[in-house]
């Protein structure tokens, strides 16, 4: 059984004279993901790999959450999921270690809500990922053969982080 936890990243900065692969979080963003991570900690899910889109917003969500549950290891940066479409999420889980047991994905809306539909088996018009969402998935076999269906535990927003403290 494999656990993937999958992140929209946080509300980001709204500073168009950034390109938009070098727009950070704003100070909204920022404080949802820190509970983020506090919720993992609670929860006692610590993720033994965290892989990131190589966007400064979706980097920064992943720094701030792995750090909410004491990650010391290395953050995965991974180009593929700044532009990808749910195929190329799907590709990145196949790709992943066979010794990790649950995984962090931090990326971006649509690819994000599609990707978890796709795992699912169901449209993704029923998935709502707003910035800062948290989705836990259990897939109950290896990375390389991941295939739907996978079984949402649950999926929340950053209105419950705030009772995770």
């Amino acid at each position: 059984m494999k656990t993937i936890l999958l992140v929209r990243h946080g509300h980001s900065s709204a500073d168009d004279r950034l390109p938009d692969l070098e727009r950070p979080l704003s100070a909204q963003g920022r404080r949802d993901v820190r509970r983020l991570g506090g919720l993992l900690r609670r929860l006692g899910l610590e993720p033994d790999l965290v892989v990131s889109s190589t966007a400064r917003r979706a980097l920064e969500t992943a720094e701030l959450a792995a750090a909410g549950y004491g990650f010391a290891g290395k953050i995965r940066a991974e180009p593929r999921l700044y532009e990808a479409e749910a195929d190329g999420y799907l590709q990145v889980l196949r790709g992943l270690p066979a010794r990790s047991r649950c995984v962090l994905l931090v990326g971006h809306n649509p690819a994000i809500p599609q990707a978890a539909a796709a795992l699912l088996g169901c449209p993704p018009e029923g998935l709502r990922f707003v910035p800062a969402a948290l989705a836990c998935l259990e897939a109950p076999a290896g990375w390389a053969g991941l295939q739907p269906p996978c079984t949402l535990q649950w999926l929340v927003g950053p209105e419950i982080f705030g009772a995770f403290r």
